[in-house]
């Protein structure tokens, strides 16, 4: 899949980035020490020139600048993460769908389906592939589709 969102960072040009990470690969993501930016194209905030300040990326916000104080004030804020063992995304959705099924909220049909999704995506992996690598995996997919990929010149 590829992700026409993402944010486009050009080489020699500062960044600052709000990043997460899903170690364990679920919910399609890439196993292992891999960052993603959060919010897509909203979590990159390219520097403003010379100094310290950072023009916002979405054009739905004030585009005002911020500075690393500002962040850094902003993050001191916030409530702790709590603990750190705390389950993966996928675990969690697959615990909510048990509890949902246990309080009455689903019917065993849905309980079985929800669950099946949930874990389906808690061992799908997403692979990080070049361009080419993307188009041959397109003409594949469209191919075993019975569509007919246009010839190029």
């Amino acid at each position: 899949m590829l992700n026409n969102s993402a944010p486009e960072l050009n080489q020699g040009d500062s960044y600052l980035l709000f990043l997460y990470s899903i170690p364990d690969g679920s919910s399609y993501n890439t196993e292992g020490d891999h960052y993603y930016i959060l919010g897509c194209s909203s979590g990159a905030w390219k520097q403003a020139g010379e100094g310290d300040a950072y023009v916002n990326p979405s054009e739905l916000e004030d585009n005002r600048n911020v500075t690393t104080d500002d962040v850094t004030t902003a993050v001191k804020k916030l409530p702790p993460n709590g603990d750190e063992d705390s389950n993966s995304g996928a675990q969690a959705a697959i615990e909510q769908i048990e509890q949902d099924y246990q309080n009455g909220s689903l019917s065993d049909e849905a309980y079985r389906d929800y669950l099946e999704i949930a874990q389906k995506e808690a061992s799908s992996f997403a692979t990080v592939l070049t361009g080419d690598e993307a188009l041959a995996a397109e003409e594949e997919m469209l191919g075993a589709s019975g569509i007919e990929i246009p010839a190029t010149s």
